[in-house]
């Protein structure tokens, strides 16, 4: 078993410009997301809310971003 700590911690606001310059500066993140029941059924492509209650939240890495066609998304790892 492994236990590591960090010596030093930042943030970035909640600013796409300033999420996206912190991602090529940096490299990936750590960010959470609002969870809803219809995520439980999504399988591919950009996930887009669309019915169903507040499930939790969920934390995973932020590796990039992009669009398809006119909706800008988030490139996540779990």
């Amino acid at each position: 078993m492994f236990f590591f700590s960090a010596k030093s911690s930042w943030g970035v606001a909640a600013d796409v410009g300033q999420i996206q310059a912190a991602l090529q500066k940096g490299g990936s993140l750590e960010a959470t997301f609002v969870v809803y029941n219809d995520f439980f059924n999504y399988h591919s492509g950009v996930y887009q809310h669309r019915t169903g209650g507040m499930a939790g939240r969920h934390a995973v890495r932020l590796i990039g971003w992009g669009m398809e066609g006119s909706t800008p998304y988030w490139m996540v790892a779990n």
